[in-house]
């Protein structure tokens, strides 16, 4: 990953090792399982999808349209078909903490993906941390996410959240790779990739436990 390539960027160091990546962010030192690692040799790990359906297959912020009235609409439906229940949630989900947040302080966005990510269950209250609770911008997407969250749980008809979360990491490894539509995706594009780098990793390590003694991980 040419991501992780020792480089800082924004106070925030990925490395890649052959199993692990390490990310030091403002100084802390975190280690992960490498997700491309965790996708191609402990795939046995990864939930099956418990329901398909017909899904909108692209549902991101560029293909929901809000008109004079607040009404949110949808368009685009060129990949409609079918797929994994929870695709469409975990897709939106992505698209407001890539996409949507505009915020470039990529340590701030780094512990946002922590706080979201600490749910166990879709039952469990997820309180939003002190030093986000004076952003607009923050309290809102944590919001939708939570809201989001819950539908997902409706249309899966579980609280177990594993399969959702085996979603987000394929969805954070596809943003790696976008490029964007608008300006303002394109100029943020370095923020992003690092920032769902981060979320991949963090999922991916809820799949594979850190047993052998030379490894660490920390949440």
């Amino acid at each position: 990953m040419e991501l992780a390539n020792g480089e800082s960027f924004h106070n925030v160091t990925f490395k890649k090792f052959q199993r692990s990546i390490s990310a030091n962010v403002d100084g802390q030192q975190e280690e992960f399982h490498n997700p491309l690692y965790v996708i191609t040799h402990f795939s046995k790990n990864l939930p099956i999808p418990s329901f398909a359906s017909i899904t909108h297959g692209d549902l991101n912020g560029h293909n929901l349209f809000v008109d004079e009235k607040k009404m949110v609409w949808l368009i685009d439906f060129y990949k409609t078909g079918w797929g994994p229940a929870l695709r469409d949630a975990a897709e939106l989900e992505s698209s407001i903490k890539f996409q949507l947040i505009k915020n470039d302080n990529l340590p701030k966005l780094l512990a946002f993906e922590r706080a979201l990510l600490k749910q166990a269950k879709f039952s469990e209250e997820l309180p939003l941390p002190v030093q986000f609770q004076k952003s607009d911008e923050f309290q809102r997407a944590f919001m939708a996410i939570q809201f989001i969250r819950r539908a997902a749980a409706e249309i899966g008809e579980t609280d177990i959240m594993e399969e959702y979360y085996a979603i987000l990491m394929y969805y954070a490894l596809k943003m790696m790779t976008w490029k964007g539509i608008s300006s303002t995706d394109k100029q943020r594009r370095l923020t992003r990739q690092r920032h769902a780098l981060y979320s991949a990793a963090l999922l991916g390590s809820k799949f594979i436990p850190f047993n052998n003694k030379d490894e660490k991980h920390i949440i």
